[in-house]
C-alpha cells in the first residue's frame, strides 16, 4: 500500500527506533530551542470520539497521563492494517511500537495503550 494516500500522515517513512530517537531528541531539549517544545505542551480541548481516554493535544503532541505519574508525550496514528504508537515518559524512557492491524474495538485499542503504559512505567 503507498501510504502517502493519507497525505502527511503518510508522507513519512521510518523505523521504530527513528520514531523513537526524534522523539527523544524533540523531547529532550535537543532538536528545538526550549520554549519551543515547551509551547507543543500547550494542550486544547479534543473530540473524545477521536483520542483515547486522558489524552490532550498540543502542537503535534498527544499528552496522556502515566498510572506511574506524571505525562507521556508523543503521537499514534493508523492508516488500514498499521497503527503506530510512540513518545517519551518524564524519566526518558521512550516507547515506539508497530501494530500490523487495527484495533476492531476500543478494548483493543485500549490494551494497546496498556502496552505503552507498561514499557514506560513497569521496572524492566
Amino acid at each position: 500500500m503507498n501510504t502517502s494516500t493519507a497525505w502527511t500522515g503518510g508522507a513519512l517513512i521510518s523505523t521504530m527506533r527513528d520514531v523513537s530517537v526524534f522523539y527523544d531528541a524533540l523531547l529532550g531539549g535537543r532538536l528545538l530551542p526550549p520554549k519551543s517544545p515547551a509551547e507543543m505542551k500547550v494542550t486544547v480541548a479534543l473530540d473524545p470520539d477521536r483520542v483515547w481516554d486522558g489524552a490532550a493535544y498540543g502542537l503535534g503532541l498527544i499528552g496522556t497521563p502515566l498510572r506511574c505519574g506524571g505525562t507521556w508525550w508523543g503521537h499514534a496514528g493508523d492508516i488500514d492494517g498499521f497503527t503506530t504508537i510512540s513518545g517519551v515518559a518524564p524519566s526518558g524512557r521512550r516507547v515506539a511500537i508497530a501494530f500490523n492491524e487495527n484495533p476492531s474495538t476500543k478494548a483493543a485499542f485500549d490494551e494497546e495503550l496498556n502496552l505503552v503504559q507498561t514499557a514506560l512505567c513497569d521496572p524492566r
